[in-house]
């Protein structure tokens, strides 16, 4: 099929960490179909339209910053103008809906079946334009409309009026080698990756490391990301004196997410909620066993496969946390992290992933009328 992938985040010289996800789904889907990325790109908004090859896909850049109404029905023009060029248009972040949101476009026909994707959430963000109608109900337009997770569907799936609703989950890639974990005896290291935020209760983790060294274990936490709740974390570092212990740094200190997981023996998540948990797969997939809290327990691959690598902790009193931990790190002591990978499977991998995006189209098609 000829797939136009419509985005306003794609990575670029200038900003090669913007757009990873749209990136690495569209060179997924370019394996298979014939793929052109259609990138509103707001850095270059002035400059003219650029058309280059990036690996699997076409890349043709419009040069577009999303901010004023000018551009909104500029952006629109460009999407309905493409369309019949294609049989499917796939739209990959809340931000690509702007074309479709433009109110005077409602009465106008896509020349092609309209997918979309959202990756993290199916509500108007803040900041989102005045001028264009709100999120929740541009979602119910779509001839197919995709999630990581089907929790996130159960809300709108029923308002959609016969239109395709899936759940397809991320893509999460396998290390091209893997590092074998420290497994130092008395040490134990732990790693966390994602935002430090209330959400994912850094302060847990930091107590854990307390306790764990109150027990005469070498513990140490890297935690990688960025947040509201970082400075308050590095506040509660310092009162318990664990400074040589516990880090919160960016991705680049530590040379990357996979640089992180590899010096690690443990993951330790203590979320209250979740719908997908893209670093807990990460991890799992890079040969880390993982600790996590109760939001991570109804995962869809938090199950009978993966029991033995992911242990789920629903209390938030630091000793349990502790137990937990040494517990998983004995329990998984003769695992290789090809051995802890394998119990995902290659369900999140690019192949496959793809595939589900082959059957989503056909579906969509199929329900909306449009034929290849």
């Amino acid at each position: 099929m000829k797939v136009a992938v419509v985005t306003n985040d794609y990575p670029t010289e200038s900003s090669p960490n913007v757009g990873q996800f749209v990136r690495i789904t569209a060179q997924a889907i370019g394996a298979v179909h014939e793929v052109t990325v259609i990138h509103l790109r707001s850095e270059a908004a002035g400059g003219e339209e650029n058309h280059y090859r990036d690996d699997a896909v076409d890349v043709r850049a419009f040069p577009n910053a999303l901010k004023t109404p000018e551009d909104f029905d500029r952006a629109a023009q460009i999407v309905y103008s493409v369309a019949p060029g294609f049989d499917i248009m796939h739209t990959m972040n809340l931000w690509s809906l702007i074309p479709f949101g433009v109110p005077e476009r409602q009465d106008e026909q896509l020349a092609c079946a309209w997918v979309h994707t959202e990756p993290w959430q199916l509500a108007t963000p803040q900041g989102w334009p005045s001028e264009i109608m709100p999120v929740e109900e541009i979602l119910l337009l779509p001839d197919g409309l995709t999630a990581p997770a089907g929790k996130m569907l159960t809300g709108i799936a029923d308002k959609r009026y016969g239109n395709y609703t899936a759940a397809v989950p991320y893509i999460v890639p396998k290390p091209a080698k893997f590092v074998e974990r420290p497994r130092v005896q008395g040490a134990l290291r732990l790693v966390s990756v994602g935002s430090v935020t209330a959400k994912h209760q850094p302060e847990v983790a930091i107590r854990t490391v307390r306790t764990l060294r109150a027990q005469g274990v070498d513990a140490t936490l890297t935690w990688v990301g960025e947040g509201t709740a970082k400075i308050r974390s590095q506040e509660k570092v310092k009162d318990f004196g664990l400074e040589e212990f516990v880090r919160f740094v960016s991705s680049d200190e530590v040379g990357g997410v996979e640089a992180a997981l590899d010096a690690a023996d443990l993951f330790i998540g203590p979320t209250k909620e979740e719908n997908f948990y893209l670093p807990l797969a990460q991890a799992i997939l890079a040969g880390r066993p993982a600790v996590v809290g109760a939001g991570a327990a109804d995962l869809e691959y938090v199950n009978q496969d993966t029991a033995g690598v992911i242990k789920v902790v629903k209390e938030n009193n630091s000793k349990f946390w502790a137990a937990a931990c040494l517990e998983l790190q004995e329990a998984t002591a003769g695992m290789s992290a090809a051995e802890v990978s394998a119990t995902l499977g290659e369900k999140y991998s690019p192949e496959s992933i793809a595939k589900e995006y082959s059957e989503v189209y056909e579906e969509t098609l199929e329900m909306s009328g449009f034929e290849v």
